[in-house]
């Protein structure tokens, strides 16, 4: 998204994780009360680490509980996210990423906007 930014594109990004710096073609839609931020924090060394196991096994629960139909549910009914599906916000492409949910890749499609390849 920063290569973007750098050749001047407008770029919206959904996502609980705030952008690394403030840029006036950055538009965040802001997802952190339903999603954990806190999942991006865990070091390979930290899971290495024995006192972490519990930790661990807690972050795949909320994986599991974060994936599939529940996760779709949340994001696709957040107020933030419905002028994107009801398309009132227009998008030249769209780049999807998230663990677990295909349900995403629905968006380029309803829009009819293209994906790369």
């Amino acid at each position: 998204m920063v290569g973007l930014l750098e050749r001047g594109h407008q770029v919206t990004v959904v996502s609980p994780f705030l952008p690394p710096k403030a840029h006036p073609n950055w538009t965040h839609i802001d997802l952190s009360d339903i999603l954990p931020v806190k999942m991006n924090a865990v070091t390979l060394e930290y899971m290495a680490n024995s006192q972490a196991n519990n930790v661990v096994w807690s972050m795949l629960s909320i994986l599991q509980k974060l994936s599939g139909a529940q996760l779709c549910q949340d994001v696709f009914s957040h107020a933030n996210v419905r002028p994107i599906i009801t398309g009132q916000l227009r998008f030249d492409v769209i780049f999807t990423e998230i663990f677990g949910a295909d349900c995403f890749l629905a968006i380029g499609h309803k829009l009819q906007v293209s994906w790369p390849l």
